[in-house]
């Protein structure tokens, strides 16, 4: 008698294992998908905040970079105005030429040159006298 149940046991068991396999295989798959799930979620997380510190550190370089422009432009502005004004002194210089006036006029220069070295050594003895009177 327990012989002739055996065909239908075998096949109730070979059932209940071949759904136990599928749930066996489902619960991997599962659980795979979930821990896959999980690490692209801590890489999208990680990425995001690193994705944030390089727009900052863009719009911090975006912003030197203006800094530097303007500067630039400053400085070319400045470097116009010195060249004009190199200009200017060359021309005062050519027009006192000093060597001309010296070899022309060699007393008058003197007294110039004297004069003006007078007028330094008394600022200088002015400006290190601590409260003496100069003489």
């Amino acid at each position: 008698m327990l012989l002739s149940f055996a065909p239908s046991i075998m096949k109730y068991l070979l059932v209940v294992g071949f759904l136990g396999m599928i749930v066996a295989a489902g619960k991997l798959y599962y659980e795979d998908n979930k821990n896959t799930i999980d690490d692209l979620t801590r890489h999208n997380t990680e990425l995001s905040i690193t994705l944030n510190k390089s727009l900052a550190d863009i719009q911090q370089l975006i912003e030197e970079k203006n800094k530097l422009e303007n500067n630039t432009e400053e400085l070319r502005e400045n470097l116009i105005r010195s060249e004009e004004y190199q200009d200017i002194l060359l021309n005062k210089f050519r027009e006192n030429d000093m060597v001309l006036y010296s070899l022309r006029k060699p007393i008058w220069m003197e007294n110039i040159i004297n004069d003006g070295t007078k007028k330094i050594f008394r600022d200088l003895e002015s400006d290190t006298t601590i409260g003496l009177q100069p003489r």
